[in-house]
């Protein structure tokens, strides 16, 4: 019990500074996002997104993902340390070069010259990424996720100063790109500052052999992954072209902030704390409700109240020119719903040495994604956000079903855990729709600001009333979580 209670109490503490570090990085990176919203056009933020996705696919490839062996092996740490450096580098400095000399074919992709000179400056940040990635992935298998803060925030506000700054010069989609490369240059330098491990280069065969063997699966799991979070775009930027694309980009920054982010960051805590139980089947049990429970909690109130605000919230943040933008966002608000709910299932298939089903799993969703994605985009970003709804409510499903068997759950304790969120979310959505009725003809700004209180009110009467028990548990953990650091602090 104390185990279970100490593997809850470790991964709070590493979600609480990943959200943190989530906060405040991603809050830089909104804020920046906003200004240069007024700044760009539609047309730019779709090109540089051309760009992002072919970085992005090339990306899963990056050290061949020798970072996830590092947190998942639990011996000889240094010299897989050393080794997995060393195969990064050389495998990133290959990636780069890889990445300069297609640029040309992906620019007649996309039928668009200006992507060859984007995708050949933007190719440098493998190599530059390559050098602080296992920094980073020793700190998170010691779940020292505080001292991620600083790297995080540093990328963030570097990107934030060069791309703003770069715009109001006039330099259009160069100062995304010049953004993203001073970005990757900040983190990496200051990963090495506050790890302060420092490599050995090391190729030894046999160790190298049993890395790639574990990170081979998860490469591929993760390539598959990228695949079907960016099919989407891939998809729009070729049949619709690069200002739908901007537009279809910008729906979804705000669900991709407040809901799809917030799973990565708990993701990243759950994947080294589920693999020092691995082999404790009732703690991985517990430990994958809860997150469920208290993530469900979370995203599904935000992605329905995003659902109703959107209208006003792209006229007052982003500006009047990306009012095409808001039926695509409330649809995503409700994909990134769904997404949610099973997003942590991944974690539990690496944890347990079974990163191939993620693989499988990811070939059903493209097999029934592609087909649906390109027929949307024959019509407008809309429809190609519903068929992302339904493509992914299937994986969902199945996703569910398969841990439902690995862990020997029932399907009463899934829905048990999903209960607390649906009852108050709905109460709250019931709520915020007859407010908005009666409210109709209000300023966007006030009913940004109105109906988000009125629905937060809502729900959060109705878990207190209706699932005391979450709501207080949910309190005690946290306040047990950091009330031991406290008392820890004042003694030593």
């Amino acid at each position: 019990m104390e185990e279970n209670r100490s593997l809850v109490s470790a991964t709070v503490k590493g979600t609480a500074w990943n959200y943190a570090s989530f906060g405040l990085s991603k809050g830089v990176t909104f804020i920046s996002t906003l200004i240069l919203a007024r700044l760009l056009t539609p047309n730019e933020f779709g090109l540089m997104s051309i760009a992002l996705v072919v970085i992005g696919y090339l990306d899963t490839l990056s050290g061949m993902g020798v970072e996830n062996v590092v947190i998942y092996k639990q011996e000889n740490i240094e010299h897989n340390s050393d080794v997995a450096f060393t195969l990064g580098f050389i495998v990133n400095s290959i990636i780069s070069l890889t990445t300069f000399f297609i640029a040309p074919l992906v620019a007649t992709f996309f039928n668009d010259p200006r992507v060859t000179d984007i995708l050949r400056a933007l190719s440098v940040i493998f190599v530059i990424w390559g050098i602080g990635n296992i920094h980073e992935a020793r700190l998170r298998k010691e779940l020292r996720f505080r001292q991620i803060l600083l790297p995080e925030m540093g990328k963030s506000t570097a990107k934030a100063v060069v791309s703003i700054g770069m715009a109001m010069l006039g330099f259009g989609v160069w100062s995304l790109v010049w953004g993203q490369i001073a970005a990757n240059v900040a983190a990496s330098a200051l990963y090495w500052v506050v790890n302060k491990w420092r490599p050995h280069l090391s190729l030894d065969l046999k160790t190298s052999r049993d890395l790639l063997g574990y990170s081979s699966q998860t490469v591929l799991s993760e390539f598959m992954g990228v695949i079907q979070t960016n099919i989407d775009y891939l998809i729009v930027g070729k049949r619709i072209g690069s200002e739908a694309l901007g537009f279809y980009t910008m729906a979804f920054r705000v669900p991709e902030l407040l809901i799809i982010n917030t799973c990565y960051i708990v993701s990243n805590a759950l994947f080294p704390a589920y693999s020092k139980v691995q082999n404790d089947l009732e703690m991985l049990q517990k430990g994958f409700l809860i997150t469920l429970k208290y993530i469900a909690l979370y995203t599904v109130p935000v992605g329905v109240g995003l659902f109703f605000v959107t209208p006003e919230l792209v006229k007052v943040l982003f500006g009047d020119k990306w009012t095409p933008a808001i039926p695509a966002m409330q649809a995503i608000s409700l994909y990134a719903v769904i997404y949610s709910l099973s997003f942590n299932a991944g974690d539990i298939y690496k944890a347990t040495g079974r990163p191939h089903i993620m693989n499988v799993l990811g070939l059903f969703k493209l097999a029934v994604a592609i087909p649906l994605l390109w027929i949307a985009a024959g019509y407008d970003i809309y429809k190609v956000a519903i068929a992302q709804i339904v493509a992914h409510t299937f994986l969902t499903i199945v996703r569910l079903l398969v841990i439902k068997l690995i862990l020997s759950l029932r399907f009463a304790d899934i829905l048990s855990a999903l209960l607390p969120a649906a009852t108050g979310t709905f109460v709250m959505a019931v709520g915020v729709y007859f407010f908005r009725s009666w409210l109709r003809g209000l300023d966007p700004l006030y009913l940004l600001i109105i109906l988000p209180l009125v629905g937060g009110l809502l729900y959060g009467a109705t878990i207190w009333f209706t699932h005391r028990d979450v709501a207080q548990q949910g309190i005690a953990l946290i306040r047990d979580t950091f009330g031991k650091r406290r008392r820890l602090a004042e003694i030593e």
